[in-house]
């Protein structure tokens, strides 16, 4: 890392949804690591105005925060529809995103629990117990794959989370307990989701 630079990053995570930090923990690491311009990308959310400010006010000008998402959608490829991730930034404050939070929360919004219930059943078949939905959502906040594969190693039946990964619950190598996810069906098309961001002024990294 060479401290004379000053170094973005557009896209990174916190626990809310892949990552494994806070969002005031995320900025104190980037700032840590030289980044003076950072977007919080969770999936399918976005950190509120309220929030966004009072962060702001917490690194004062050491740090630009832009409000940004990573957004699910669906795009037609030969006769099949793929799953793709646009990762969604908006500079411009003073631009109004209600709009673009309602077009998320209608559009993208999916039944996560169920998704997430159906992947613990499926490792309980296997005798593989690491709790019940509840009992994740009360040490993550939010719970997705990432969680779920974490825990597994946390608890001992894998060695790392990558490994939960390959073995037990990804769409790629073994998938012991592979659930597919049927809330994609209710995402978006990818024309749709460009549509929304440009109308909030926003800028669409593939």
């Amino acid at each position: 890392m060479d401290k004379n630079r000053n170094y973005v990053d557009l896209h990174t995570h916190t626990r809310l949804s892949d990552g494994k930090l806070s969002s005031l923990e995320l900025i104190h690491e980037a700032m840590k690591n030289g980044i003076k311009v950072l977007a919080i990308t969770d999936h399918n959310r976005m950190l509120s105005k309220e929030k966004l400010e009072e962060l702001e006010k917490m690194v004062e000008d050491k740090l630009i925060l832009l409000r940004a998402t990573e957004v699910s959608c669906k795009y037609k490829l030969m006769e099949r529809e793929v799953e793709l991730h646009i990762v969604a930034l908006f500079p411009d404050k003073s631009v109004d995103l209600h709009p673009f939070l309602s077009f998320l929360e209608k559009n993208i919004g999916c039944d996560r629990r169920s998704y997430i219930e159906d992947i613990l059943e499926k490792l309980r078949s296997l005798n593989i117990d690491i709790g019940s939905y509840q009992d994740l959502q009360k040490k993550y906040g939010y719970i997705g794959r990432p969680q779920v594969a974490l825990e597994l190693a946390l608890q001992g039946y894998v060695s790392t989370a990558d490994e939960a990964m390959d073995k037990y619950i990804g769409n790629h190598g073994q998938k012991l307990a592979f659930v597919e996810n049927k809330n994609k069906n209710n995402f978006c098309m990818l024309e749709e989701v460009l549509e929304q961001i440009y109308k909030a002024k926003g800028l669409a990294v593939l």
